[in-house]
């Protein structure tokens, strides 16, 4: 409960070292291949040059033969880095935190590296804005899984 809470203060601490003016919303759809996760993300982007952002997303892991790892939640936020100017370019860096549903990994325990189902990791990654078109791909570096995100900004 403590890493739970420890997530969610950090995201709304991002959140709120942005300030109270000039914004820029972001609503993305996010893929997540491994899980056939999908869900949202929030962006919200103060002055053009740094921002920060929420995501949630639901799937399941299958790794045939009846192994599985069902209601996979992720719970991501960070903060969002201008890169550069005729894209508009974004450098994401943030915290995830993991909840992992029933399980059945037998067969497979010795192949499966059941270290990689701790709740706390971190990931980076690059949002690209052409007018209101957003695309985007975010990776957990310890876990070594990734997701794409279409959206747009308004």
């Amino acid at each position: 409960m403590k890493k739970l809470i420890s997530i969610l203060f950090f995201c709304l601490f991002t959140i709120i070292i942005t300030g109270q003016t000039s914004y820029k919303n972001h609503i993305i759809l996010v893929f997540q291949p491994e899980d056939c996760g999908l869900g949202f993300r929030y962006d919200r982007i103060h002055n053009k040059s740094i921002g920060n952002y929420i995501s949630l997303t639901k799937g399941d892991y299958n790794f045939g033969n009846g192994n599985f790892i069902k209601d996979h939640v992720k719970l991501a936020g960070g903060l969002l880095f201008r890169i550069n100017d005729p894209a508009t370019s974004y450098f994401t860096v943030g915290l995830t935190y993991n909840k992992y549903g029933a399980k059945d990994l037998i067969g497979i325990e010795d192949q499966f590296n059941t270290d990689m189902l701790n709740p706390l990791s971190f990931e980076l990654g690059i949002t690209a804005i052409i007018n209101k078109f957003i695309a985007g791909f975010r990776m957990d570096i310890l876990k070594w899984e990734g997701c794409f995100e279409f959206g747009i900004a308004f």
